[in-house]
């Protein structure tokens, strides 16, 4: 059935390439801190996107 068939599917959490979503990934150091982000594009506002319940930055790697 399908039920039984979904519930024999793996789920695959490993984090997805970023390299599809974005041109770029760096560390920035601010004072102590040191953040990983993900750029793409040059024009038009800057937009910030933080995760906080997701598996890392990529959580937002689709809405790009």
């Amino acid at each position: 059935s399908c039920k039984a068939r979904a519930m024999q599917r793996k789920r695959d959490y490993d984090p997805v390439e970023w390299t599809p979503y974005f041109d770029d990934s760096k560390d920035v150091k601010i004072g102590e801190n040191t953040f990983h982000i993900y750029t793409t594009g040059n024009e038009g506002p800057t937009l910030v996107l933080l995760h906080g319940g997701g598996y890392s930055g990529l959580t937002w790697a689709e809405f790009t």
